[in-house]
């Protein structure tokens, strides 16, 4: 990469976040500065930042000045007479916010007299339920500094080439026509391609993938981000166009959205020669960990704080729970112990990268993701995944269990037949389950795909309720 350019693409970046009005650029100086600070200073701040956004919710948002939100106040006030009480117990008393109340509620919970203008967005979750937030550029900054900061720690800068396979939302009329113009422009003069990919039933075709390799090869990316079913399934059905962008520009592939599987891992890191590397965040809630060179994933302890539930309770070490995140950069909507829906297994981490920031488990997926069998153990959809990708082949069927227990399995038609197969699936599953299911497979054309272009793997109807609130 030209020097010069990195540098013109750096200012216009400067430039840009300056007329947005968007703090990014200090704040990310401030983040990377700070990345060192030892545990307790972390720890400090992460309090004081947690009775801001306490104090915050409780004087401006009708929501929060519910009845049932009196136990807010009484933390608020125990804070101010023991300055030792941790943030965990200044949110132990605090109702869980689910989802579902989140989507009932979100107007009451908008600061209506904030400073500047309160954008509203929607999430672009894995179940497709579209749910609408509010958030402002203080909020943007945040999340932008912490994607800087996260890169930065892996080698990138401001101005590095990107390239993005996400989804985009097409303008419906002249003036969206006219904005989404605008942004690509200025996407291309900061040197970051936007490529979209092809959401629900629209078919993934191999002119599509080679196109899409094209476009790796005359842009010429360091990093490029992408959910890894999308990326997987490029691979997959053009692995001569993935072959040619090897060995080229790219040195890393950033991974979000979705659940990173090993043999996507695998798979991309193999074709592409590259390295792969997560990244863990909520639409509606923010930038929440970020993986260090060492594999670990980094809480974003500047804007979120997190916690891991079950039962009410927080979980025990070996114990599933699920993520349980409060805002502390949230001020146009603050979202206070908003139950994320995806579950991790807690266990006691640490890692010797030189963060001082905690680090967190990874996320193993969504509650509705997780096989149920009828004793109530959550099976981990990697473990149906691994078990049954040597019969069935990597990537290529859905696993979806319904309501009464019955597995139905599709399977790509790739044109050939196998004597038995479904026998050893049947088998597979009842070593992973430890019983008996009614199980079908049926072969489909393909996968399917969210709206947003998501592919998931394994779908369970026993899995719907939370674990967080979970008796």
């Amino acid at each position: 990469m030209s020097a010069l350019a990195r540098s013109f693409r750096t200012g216009l970046f400067h430039a840009h976040e300056a007329v947005m009005r968007r703090g990014t650029v200090r704040l990310a100086r401030r983040l990377i500065s700070d990345e060192r600070q030892p545990p307790s200073a972390v720890v400090a701040m992460q309090r004081g930042k947690l009775i801001a956004i306490l104090e915050h919710a409780r004087r401006t948002c009708v929501y929060y000045k519910d009845g049932r939100y009196r136990s807010m106040e009484d933390a608020l006030a125990a804070s101010r007479d023991r300055q030792a009480v941790s943030a965990a117990d200044l949110l132990a008393g605090v109702p869980l916010l689910p989802r579902a109340e989140l989507r009932s509620h979100a107007r009451e919970m908008r600061w209506d007299s904030g400073p500047g203008r309160v954008l509203i967005d929607h999430t672009r979750g894995s179940t497709d339920e579209r749910l609408a937030y509010y958030w402002d550029r203080n909020r943007q900054a945040w999340d932008k500094a912490q994607r800087i900061r996260g890169h930065h720690d892996l080698g990138f800068a401001i101005g590095d080439r990107e390239l993005h396979l996400w989804p985009i939302d097409p303008p419906v009329d002249f003036s969206g026509r006219v904005r989404h113009g605008l942004r690509r422009l200025r996407d291309f003069a900061l040197g970051e391609l936007q490529v979209d990919w092809p959401g629900g039933t629209k078919e993934l075709t191999r002119d599509m993938a080679a196109s899409f390799w094209q476009k790796v090869l005359r842009s010429g990316p360091s990093r490029l981000s992408a959910f890894p079913s999308a990326l997987s399934m490029m691979i997959q059905t053009d692995p001569k166009g993935a072959q040619a962008c090897a060995r080229r520009t790219l040195r890393t592939v950033f991974l979000t959205g979705e659940v990173t599987h090993k043999w996507q891992r695998r798979l991309i890191s193999r074709s592409l020669h590259a390295r792969c590397v997560e990244s863990y965040g909520v639409q509606e809630a923010g930038a929440i960990a970020y993986e260090c060179a060492r594999g670990r994933w980094h809480v974003c302890s500047e804007s979120a704080f997190v916690e891991f539930v079950r039962g009410g309770r927080s979980a025990r070490p070996g114990e599933l729970a699920e993520v349980v995140v409060t805002g502390l950069e949230s001020f146009a909507m603050p979202l206070i112990r908003y139950c994320t829906g995806d579950v991790v297994r807690v266990g006691e981490l640490d890692c010797d990268c030189g963060s001082g920031r905690p680090v967190m488990p990874r996320v193993l997926g969504r509650t509705r993701d997780f096989l149920v069998t009828d004793e109530s153990e959550w099976i981990e959809p990697a473990r149906t995944v691994e078990a049954l990708s040597p019969i069935l082949g990597e990537g290529r069927f859905q696993v979806r269990q319904t309501d009464v227990g019955s597995i139905e399995i599709s399977v790509v038609n790739d044109g050939t037949t196998s004597t038995g197969r479904a026998s050893r699936v049947r088998e597979a599953l009842e070593s992973l389950m430890g019983q008996r299911a009614a199980v079908s497979l049926r072969q489909v054309d393909g996968l399917e795909r969210t709206e947003f272009g998501k592919c998931r793997y394994v779908q369970s109807d026993r899995g719907l309720q939370g674990l967080a609130g979970a008796a």
